[in-house]
């Protein structure tokens, strides 16, 4: 593990000119001549966990909360006085939601000037889903300072087991888009691929934007959290490699890589239905399709699109077969209630 790096400065950088509307209002995905606003992503998502998946959500969840309370008891690293810290830091976690946590963040990393011209363009953002998780550690960071009064010092001790308590999300993060990347394959690519996409400019775009899916999502954000966070090469790499070592080591842990496993369920299922719920009205409606979402979620066209979106051949060659299995799962009611017991485990 790299000892003390860190993904934040304390020092607030220039503010840049950046374009106003990539940055207030960016969007998913153009594809098909319709523009999936970032905005309208999320809201779509949240709607479905506290839904359709609210079952399969309060059990990630739960096994969650139960891996990393084990890994706090089991840290010889911490003293007591620091474990009651951290727990009270997974108490705030979460009391503001996991899911919704990761649902705000998994595509934050899209976020950029560079990354929003290729949506525009093609509906490509290679790699974004690790700026994300990036993102989430750093704001994780931030949320670990207003909790516990931990300044840059007392993070940089305890960065190993902070790490370890967020890695599960960290994690579900990197896995949740659709083409599961190995996360061997992230930890080492990320970095120089990052590059091609990412600048230290796009701090203040990234503050923007992660306002207003906070907002979008009913959730607080520190100030200036985001805006604080290092994007050149070599904190990345530094963050990655840290991952990288961590992942090794969770082989004494695997409860931690399991909660992370089940955390992606989930967050994969609203992902990928939220998408085709949204560019579909697009097509047919031809018009915003927040403004009739609600809606739709409320009579038999919801149930229409659960079954095209579980029976479609672009899904079933995106998504392994452990989610596709999840999705016919959680969605068997016809997408009006979630079916998931605590039987229906990964092994």
């Amino acid at each position: 593990m790299t000892k003390g790096f860190t993904v934040r400065d304390s020092k607030t950088p220039k503010k840049t000119r950046v374009s106003e509307k990539t940055c207030s209002d960016p969007i998913a995905c153009h594809k098909q001549g319709c523009r999936e606003r970032l905005e309208e992503h999320v809201k779509l998502m949240t709607e479905i966990i506290k839904g359709p998946l609210a079952t399969l959500v309060l059990y990630a969840e739960r096994e969650y909360a139960r891996a990393t309370q084990k890994m706090l008891e089991n840290d010889k690293e911490l003293q007591d006085n620091l474990r009651s810290v951290f727990e009270k830091l997974l108490e705030d976690l979460e009391e503001k939601g996991i899911l919704k946590m990761l649902v705000a963040f998994h595509d934050l990393g899209k976020c950029t000037r560079n990354f929003q011209d290729s949506l525009e363009k093609n509906c490509s953002a290679p790699y974004h889903e690790a700026l994300s998780a990036y993102l989430l550690y750093h704001y994780f960071e931030c949320l670990a300072s207003v909790t516990t009064g931990f300044n840059n010092e007392d993070l940089s001790k305890h960065r190993v087991s902070l790490l370890k308590l967020v890695y599960p999300l960290i994690l579900a993060v990197i896995l949740h888009h659709h083409a599961m990347r190995d996360p061997n394959e992230v930890f080492d690519e990320s970095p120089r691929e990052l590059s091609k996409y990412v600048t230290e400019n796009d701090t203040s775009c990234l503050q923007i934007c992660s306002e207003k899916i906070f907002k979008a999502v009913d959730l607080s954000l520190p100030p200036n959290c985001i805006e604080g966070v290092k994007l050149d090469e070599q904190h990345l790499k530094e963050f990655f490699r840290s991952l990288k070592t961590l992942t090794g080591t969770l082989r004494i842990l695997p409860s931690l890589y399991r909660a992370a496993l089940l955390l992606v369920l989930p967050l994969s299922i609203a992902d990928n239905l939220a998408a085709y719920v949204n560019r579909s009205l697009c097509v047919q409606e031809k018009t915003d399709p927040w403004s009739l979402v609600k809606k739709v979620m409320k009579d038999s066209r919801f149930s229409g699109f659960v079954r095209d979106f579980i029976s479609s051949e672009e899904l079933r060659r995106q998504l392994r077969g452990i989610l596709r299995e999840s999705i016919e799962k959680a969605m068997s009611s016809g997408g009006q209630s979630g079916r998931f017991s605590g039987n229906d485990r990964i092994r």
